[in-house]
């Protein structure tokens, strides 16, 4: 599950409005609702949001390279 997948469901499954939580978490309450609706974030509001849910923004793990067919 992505990071954004897995913050919009924590924001849904909260029972908190989402101006509420635009104000706990400080942020805009218009782009926490644009992204509600499918749009992104940038890397600082969803920094902001994980922190408030307890999640960890961390590098993904490296994909292997690529084998070349012979």
């Amino acid at each position: 599950m992505s990071l954004t997948d897995q913050l919009r469901e924590a924001i849904r499954d909260c029972g908190t409005s989402v101006n509420a939580l635009a104000k706990e978490c400080g942020v805009a309450q218009p782009m926490l609702a644009r992204f509600m609706n499918g749009q992104d974030l940038r890397l600082t509001t969803a920094d902001k949001l994980a922190a408030h849910f307890g999640l960890e923004l961390r590098p993904a793990e490296p994909k292997p390279p690529k084998r070349k067919k012979a």
